[in-house]
């Protein structure tokens, strides 16, 4: 489920062997909870690399809004021995948290948009502190990679080659609607296959399906003011 929602926006999925934008077998990670919700991957493979060497990413970047209600030592201690006052200091920092959290946050999608070139952008219409929570969550999690903007151009090309397919089953329908019953029956088939595989790109299992939903959303919206 966890997975399914970080696939939706095309943000890091940080999972044994496979990411939905990462690519498959890129690293393997694994978690570190530190008393709260966290991204921060371990790299089993990297333990003995200097730190200059590793790759940019969120190691231990928690940006907040304010620095006033951030979790101390003392109050992380508190998990264990008195779980009301750390809840309260965990909501309060929680509230000021600039770090979009994939797996529990509504409308992730929303925070964010692409070019044709797979490069993600900061959404449109977000009011100030949505828009910096963005901005915060491209740098930190670097997702303007080379090789994540490689992997997302790659997707944009093939839902962009789907809805070429779509669009000439549609022009085929049209030409052939007017002619037997048979002709007009096959190829309304044919465009239904062809729509169920562009919808297919959306599927939440699916890599970089926030993208292709992205893509698809804005084609339709440009079809219908033509």
């Amino acid at each position: 489920m966890e997975n399914a929602r970080i696939a939706k926006a095309g943000l890091p999925q940080f999972t044994a062997g496979t990411s939905s934008i990462l690519g498959p077998r890129e690293v393997t990670t694994g978690w570190l909870p530190i008393g709260r919700i966290c991204y921060l991957p371990v790299l089993s493979a990297t333990r003995h690399i200097p730190m200059r060497f590793l790759p940019v990413g969120k190691l231990d970047q928690f940006p907040l809004l304010t620095e006033a209600y951030r979790l101390t030592i003392h109050q992380g201690t508190m998990f264990f021995s008195d779980k009301n006052t750390y809840t309260e200091a965990f909501n309060r920092e929680e509230a000021q948290r600039l770090l979009i959290r994939p797996c529990t946050d509504v409308n992730i999608e929303g925070f964010f948009k692409y070019d044709d070139h797979g490069v993600i952008l900061v959404g449109d219409a977000l009011e100030p502190t949505a828009r910096r929570k963005a901005e915060t969550s491209i740098q930190v999690y670097a997702l303007q990679r080379l090789g994540l903007v490689h992997a997302r151009e790659a997707k944009v090309i093939q839902v962009r080659a789907q809805i070429r397919r779509v669009e000439k089953a549609i022009d085929d329908l049209n030409k052939y609607f007017d002619s037997s019953e048979e002709e007009r029956t096959w190829f309304e088939g044919y465009l239904r296959k062809e729509m169920q595989i562009l919808q297919r790109f959306k599927d939440p299992d699916q890599e970089y399906s926030g993208l292709a939903r992205h893509i698809i959303r804005k084609y339709f919206q440009d079809f219908n003011t033509r």
